[in-house]
């Protein structure tokens, strides 16, 4: 027996105990609200209609299963013989044309006294109990049929992170929950022994409770119909890479880029120690102190403890405000597209995964929302030969669509609804379905969840997009998105927050609300990544005895010469620490300092320009590689392992040129 049909069935059993329960008991009322022959017979004829709906519901659509199963099905076909006999029973009641309706009512109260009712109220008593009893054990029975069917759709909901599989992990612990107290009543019962009263309020209150079994197991019962459904069409979304940019992305050092984020007087506590100068000039500078400095020693990773001295500006200090009051209204309050702008390098995706992921950002975005439930998804652009869907809108809408849906799957059956009409539920096709997620589909989808967006009464959305200048496509196709994401983003349920570098196709479609990271960088200089990854490369090096009564000197200059560009500072210090590797002098790392290229592109090109003429050949190899990858599949890291220690890679069927020995 299937986990659909063991719970439909269980489901209508339960169904069919209560209304019959209800009925000869009299909770249930034959007669009808108006006086007169015609309603009174139409009222009892819409309850035999209900009687033979149960009787269609209640078989089995196959036989086998475990012995509880068994016993269900069994269960199944005892309470249709009972509802042929009470239909057959209310067929005796329909009233003749001179009947009086007070004289039914006492007729049906009468029957219900009858030998033939008593017992069919005891044998509904006992399905109650059995079905119960059947039915908790086949939830609480690990190696039963059922619950392995529900356990291997959970699982496969749970691989996806889709939040019906909580609902059903839920709400199987709820009916388990139910089931059992029932139990216990009926256990309670049993030990009240010949107290009528007693009896009687025990013997109810499991029939009170057994209509919220059934809701529940409707419930259940829907989930187990649309979650493989909702699971296969997430796979189809789903593709390979589409988390590996965000996860290659830093994390931010302690405290970088989080006093955007800080209350107010949180902030003032941040700048107190700073020595802020009214010199607009005002440079930044770090002394090492000993650890008997106090108020502002901190110790490093090494152990050391160091005084950090900043100064800067009055200016700064109003730019770092004016940002992070300009961020936090905007999560808080407002409405439209943030814009992020800054340079190569000066860590646009790290603060934007900062954001993503800090509690202070959802805080602020649920109170945005409200009462309305808060959807939040993001995205990362990403040249990458490897990962081509990252640089084009496919993969945005994909990745969109696949966050979205499996923290709302009910969104589904509109937003995709040709794709949710055309899975086969009972004999699932891959290669046909597959047809239904071509990049025009998905598009369409998309453009469905925009409608959405811009319509709902109970959702707000907030997403998170990096990159645009990454987006693999002509400026003008790039203005031309940019302006698509403004205008999403004027609905009240949507907001956005985007990072690009300065380019003007951006700067001009973006011009309400924005800040310029590279600006504010040099601000950040308390607990700066910059200064803070130098330091600690410095410290954790083996060198650093050798260097350690010059090195801050070192960390201020790069700080001081990088401008904001992160990656820029993190390879200097590498050169540096390579250079100290060899013992080389102050002098020598200074005027190594002193000769690297200002700009990235040009720090790149020295790098590459430096390398012996064999290194330069395997990295022009390995560029090429990457540039026009010859096999089906992305690059990955044992290929390349391979390349570096044999130094050729047999391609010459298809790319003779691929051979590095030539």
């Amino acid at each position: 027996m299937e986990a659909i049909e063991a719970i439909g069935l269980a489901s209508g059993i339960i169904s069919f105990i209560d209304f019959s329960w209800s009925l000869i008991t009299g909770a249930k009322k034959l007669h009808a609200s108006g006086r007169g022959t015609t309603k009174e017979n139409a009222r009892i004829s819409n309850i035999i209609k209900d009687l033979k709906n149960f009787t269609l519901e209640l078989e089995p659509a196959q036989s086998g299963g475990s012995k509880h199963e068994r016993a269900i099905a069994a269960l199944a076909n005892e309470c249709r013989e009972l509802a042929e006999e009470l239909i057959e029973i209310l067929k005796k009641l329909k009233a003749k044309k001179d009947s009086r309706w007070e004289s039914l009512q006492v007729m049906w109260a009468s029957m219900r006294q009858s030998d033939n009712i008593a017992e069919i109220k005891s044998r509904l008593g006992e399905c109650r109990a059995e079905i119960n009893t059947r039915l908790l054990a086949l939830i609480n029975e690990q190696q039963s049929g059922l619950n392995s069917q529900l356990d291997s759709i959970q699982n496969e909901a749970e691989r996806l992170s889709l939040s019906s599989a909580a609902e059903m992990k839920s709400l199987r612990a709820d009916i388990a929950a139910l089931l059992q107290n029932l139990e216990d009543d009926s256990d309670s019962g049993s030990d009240a022994g010949s107290d009528s009263s007693s009896c009687n309020n025990l013997h109810q209150k499991p029939f009170q409770s057994l209509d919220e079994v059934s809701s529940q197991l409707m419930r259940l019962q829907g989930l187990v119909q649309s979650t493989p459904r909702e699971t296969r069409i997430l796979e189809h979304l789903y593709f390979e890479g589409m988390f590996t940019r965000a996860d290659s992305i830093l994390d931010a050092s302690e405290r970088t880029f989080e006093w955007m984020l800080m209350p107010e007087s949180e902030f003032e506590a941040y700048l107190a120690p700073l020595d802020i100068s009214s010199d607009e000039d005002s440079s930044t500078y770090w002394t090492s102190d000993s650890e008997d400095d106090i108020p502002n020693a901190r110790p490093n990773k090494s152990g050391r403890k160091h005084k950090q001295h900043v100064k800067f500006s009055k200016s700064q200090k109003e730019r770092m405000n004016n940002a992070r009051r300009l961020l936090q209204d905007w999560l808080f309050h407002g409405s439209g597209v943030f814009h992020i702008s800054g340079k190569a390098g000066s860590g646009k995706s790290t603060l934007l995964k900062l954001l993503i992921n800090h509690k202070r950002t959802t805080e602020a975005l649920a109170t945005w929302a409200g009462k309305r439930t808060l959807v939040s998804s993001s995205f990362y652009f990403w040249k990458s030969d490897g990962q081509k869907l990252q640089m084009g809108l496919d993969g945005m809408y994909r990745s969109i669509l696949f966050s979205v849906l499996r923290q709302c799957p009910y969104l589904i059956p509109e937003v995709l609804e040709h794709q949710w009409k055309g899975m086969n539920t009972q004999s699932p096709n891959p290669v046909l379905e597959a047809d239904l997620f071509r990049a025009p589909k998905i598009a369409e989808a998309f453009s469905n969840l925009v409608g959405l967006s811009s319509r709902s009464t109970n959702l707000r959305f907030c997403f998170f997009i990096d990159g645009l200048d990454e987006y693999n496509a002509h400026s003008h196709d790039q203005r031309v998105f940019a302006r698509r994401l403004r205008d999403w983003a004027k609905s009240e349920n949507v907001k956005i927050c985007v990072t690009s570098r300065p380019e003007v196709q951006f700067m001009d479609t973006f011009m309400n609300t924005r800040i310029h990271l590279h600006e504010l960088t040099d601000c950040d200089i308390y607990m700066s990544d910059i200064y803070r990854s130098a330091m600690d490369a410095f410290e954790q090096d083996e060198s650093f005895p050798r260097l350690s009564k010059f090195y801050l000197e070192f960390v201020n200059d790069i700080v001081r010469s990088a401008e904001g560009v992160f990656l820029w500072a993190r390879l200097v210090v590498q050169i540096l620490l390579a250079e100290a590797a060899l013992h080389s002098s102050y002098e020598r790392l200074r005027q190594k300092l002193h000769s690297t290229p200002a700009q990235l592109d040009e720090l790149y090109a020295s790098i590459f320009s430096s390398l012996p003429r064999d290194d330069r050949k395997k990295l022009d190899f390995l560029f090429l590689m990457v540039a026009s990858n010859p096999f089906e599949e992305p690059l990955n890291a044992t290929l390349y392992d391979y390349i570096d220690s044999s130094g050729h890679l047999d391609t010459s069927s298809k790319h003779p040129h691929y051979n590095l020995a030539t």
